[in-house]
């Protein structure tokens, strides 16, 4: 099973790379913030507007840094955060070279992966809701299915959504359609180890430290407020 994270903040891509050991490979959506709509989008233009575009007066000393891990998740506050449509970079410096350069690196993966996948893998999306409502997000994600087919009619994949609005130890598990699934915990970490140890469920389930039980909660209508909200629509 390939992971990949797919926002919408670095705690995604912390929890299945950093933390769980999950993944060696970066990505273009690992660390920034974005809506889903800023993926659809990226996927479905090949990344045409992902980039921040620098305006050449914008070049000060103050922003170089000795970056680590690819270029991936360096924290400073001199570092600027660049702001596009639906999305952000908080932790990139693009007036460095090699940034920009692991960044095209970065695509390139993604796309290849998206068009010649190692033979008899499942590719998992993973995306931490950050709007307002989670049906917000789930609506949107036959859009994103169909983004997947126009590359590859074929592709072995699930996507996963995960959200933090549940403050107790459990998880719920609930089956969207065929290949989407929401998740939610007071923990993102113990998610994607629930997922990687169970895989994708044909139930919807409540699962605590003894085991499943049925659930008919139909979260999906939850228009609670997600506890990961973030504005990100700069216009």
């Amino acid at each position: 099973m390939i992971y990949i994270p797919i926002g919408g903040n670095c705690g995604t891509a912390l929890s299945i790379r950093k933390k769980l050991k999950l993944s060696e490979i970066a990505l273009p959506f690992d660390y920034i913030r974005c809506n889903f709509a800023c993926i659809i989008e990226s996927i479905s233009s090949n990344f045409e507007h992902f980039l921040p575009i620098i305006d050449s007066k914008d070049s000060s000393e103050s922003y170089k840094h000795n970056y680590v891990d690819d270029y991936d998740h360096f924290i400073s506050e001199d570092v600027k955060t660049y702001f596009l449509k639906n999305h952000s970079f908080w932790h990139h410096d693009f007036n460095d070279s090699n940034v920009k350069e692991a960044f095209h690196r970065r695509i390139e993966r993604f796309n290849k992966l998206l068009l010649y996948p190692p033979e008899n893998t499942e590719i998992t999306f993973v995306r931490l809701i950050i709007s307002k409502t989670i049906k917000e997000e789930i609506d949107q994600c036959q859009l994103f299915f169909d983004e997947i087919f126009k590359i590859n009619d074929s592709l072995n994949y699930k996507l996963i959504f995960i959200c933090n609005t549940n403050n107790n130890d459990f998880i719920t598990y609930t089956k969207i359609n065929d290949k989407c699934a929401l998740i939610d915990s007071n923990n993102i970490d113990n998610i994607i180890s629930f997922y990687d140890k169970f895989g994708f469920l044909q139930n919807d389930v409540v699962y605590d430290n003894e085991g499943f039980t049925t659930d008919s909660k139909q979260i999906i209508h939850n228009d609670t407020v997600n506890l990961c909200y973030m504005d990100i629509h700069i216009h």
